[in-house]
């Protein structure tokens, strides 16, 4: 492939010749006579296959990015909380008792003077449609397929491309509830939009949307339940991206993905390490902090997905034991061994014990571990104290294993509860557990990982710093491979925040070894 040049200036990289136009991902300028899309040929670092995945174009390093791209639409995301309405406009939330009316379609507004009333992405161009009902039943769930609809007027080739997506796309057999809520949904956007729609667009002789059938309406909300994206930092707002829902989830993703916050939200995916040409881009979309079966029950509601990759089929989940229980044995004779699913995908997998042998049923053992989560979710809403929280975790430790999950979600929240030097020692030693665990299920690194690595850095440096003996080049040896692997991982993650907590980290110990060793 042809180096593609990295500095940025203000003539064409072909002709030089002055040019406004330039290349997103790269940076290199060029002008219409030297053709874009020749250049993005050279640039593009991935191929989307039919509409059904994506491909790496070529071989691409840790941190190199895939592609960038800005949400087509942007709608509310639902439900809302008790007394609060979306503005129809910016999805902010609104009090009831406060809420505004759009002035041509009354649907709720945060102020009529709000810039994204007038915005296609979002109000400006379906307001024709919504003045058209006759109820004042303000339903937010048919917002976001009718936008969507509305890409054949405002970007008919990404229209052109959903649509061939979604006739490729293979159709789920969703649960009796979630089609009759998706059916009254249809026929609630029909009857009181489209149909009245249908009766303007002939009296007038004006087509505003050309296609909306009761079949392709189904398809879009369908599609919707499983392709929209939350927006970052809490926001009341979700996104659709053209490109990223082609891209499956595996719980040992070879991308990431970071998203710029209001107006842009724009998305870029990066490679997470080295990927060969033509190989599946994929991602996560999940917690992976989390045991098989859960993530499993959570990518399936969320997604409507499954996944098989080898964390997932791995009973130990790549050698952590992160799902693990201790076996109990019988009344007379106490085990003490490891129970593992044999087939962790499987819901009707057998439980078995690597030291007794003896085999329990898969929902025997689900439900067990959901009554735990339900007391660790109690005893943490509780604010423990740290003594209240360490005698919670030893009893959690006669069922579980010391690596299984909810071991670790208590451990995260105890490290935070350890203040002073008397408590440094045990701070560290449970993050260093914490971080040999991340660095398997995160092998190419992560945020939680860094944080992790940053608790861990803290709690050794405050023994180290305040130590009156002579100090052990093995520990400074320490500290300086954490902060070499915490700016490894930040240098990729392109998370600016995070990166000035390494940065001071690495301060710190660098004017610590200057005054002392």
């Amino acid at each position: 492939m042809d180096e593609i040049p990295e500095k940025v200036c203000d003539e064409c990289g072909e002709c030089r010749q002055p040019t406004v136009r330039g290349c997103e991902e790269c940076g290199m300028r060029y002008c219409y006579k030297c053709k874009e899309q020749e250049h993005w040929t050279k640039c593009k670092n991935y191929e989307a296959k039919e509409g059904v995945c994506v491909k790496a174009a070529r071989d691409l390093l840790p941190g190199e990015t895939i592609f960038s791209e800005c949400p087509l639409v942007l709608g509310p995301k639902l439900p809302p909380e008790d007394g609060q309405v979306h503005c129809v406009g910016c999805c902010r939330l609104v009090s009831t008792e406060k809420v505004l009316h759009c002035s041509d379609c009354a649907w709720p507004v945060c102020d009529p003077q709000c810039e994204d009333l007038k915005n296609p992405k979002t109000h400006g161009l379906e307001c024709q449609v919504l003045k058209l009902a006759q109820t004042q039943n303000f339903r937010f769930e048919i917002l976001f397929p009718l936008r969507i609809l509305f890409l054949q007027t405002n970007n008919k080739p990404e229209w052109t491309s959903l649509i061939q997506l979604l006739s490729n796309k293979k159709s789920e057999d969703p649960n009796i509830h979630d089609l009759n809520t998706q059916n009254n949904h249809v026929e609630f956007l029909q009857d009181n939009f489209l149909v009245p729609l249908a009766k303007v667009e002939a009296e007038t002789g004006t087509m505003i949307l050309e296609e909306k059938s009761k079949e392709l309406l189904e398809k879009i909300f369908d599609y919707v339940k499983t392709a929209t994206f939350e927006a970052p930092n809490n926001s009341p707002m979700q996104l659709y991206y053209p490109t990223v829902p082609l891209i499956p989830h595996s719980c040992t993703p070879n991308s990431f993905q970071t998203t710029t916050e209001a107006p842009t939200y724009k998305i870029t995916i990066r490679a997470n390490s080295p990927i060969s040409k033509n190989t599946p881009i994929t991602s996560s979309y999940i917690n992976l902090f989390e045991g098989t079966h859960e993530r499993l029950f959570h990518l399936k509601t969320t997604k409507n997905a499954l996944c098989s990759c080898p964390r997932c089929t791995d009973p130990t989940e790549l050698g952590t034991f992160f799902s693990a229980l201790k076996c109990l044995g019988t009344r007379t004779e106490p085990c003490g061994g490891t129970q593992l699913p044999l087939e962790p995908t499987s819901a009707s997998t057998m439980w078995v014990c690597d030291k007794c042998k003896i085999e329990l049923p898969n929902d025997q053992m689900v439900q067990f571990v959901r009554h735990l989560g339900g007391e660790v979710a109690k005893v943490l809403d509780r604010k423990p104290t740290a003594d209240e929280l360490e005698e919670f975790l030893a009893k959690l430790l006669m069922f579980l294993h010391p690596n299984h999950f909810y071991v670790c979600q208590v451990k995260q929240v105890l490290i935070k509860l350890y203040d002073g030097e008397d408590l440094a020692k045990t701070k560290g030693d449970i993050c260093l557990s914490l971080v040999e665990i991340a660095r398997k299920l995160y092998p190419c690194g992560g945020l939680l990982l860094v944080e992790l690595l940053h608790g861990l850095f803290e709690a050794r440096f405050s023994i180290m710093g305040k130590s009156e003996d002579l100090v052990k080049n093995e520990d400074v040896d320490e500290l300086a491979d954490l902060v070499k692997e915490m700016k490894s991982i930040t240098e990729a993650l392109f998370d600016p925040q995070l990166a000035q907590v390494v940065t001071q980290d690495a301060s710190t110990f660098t004017d610590w070894l200057k005054n002392h060793h």
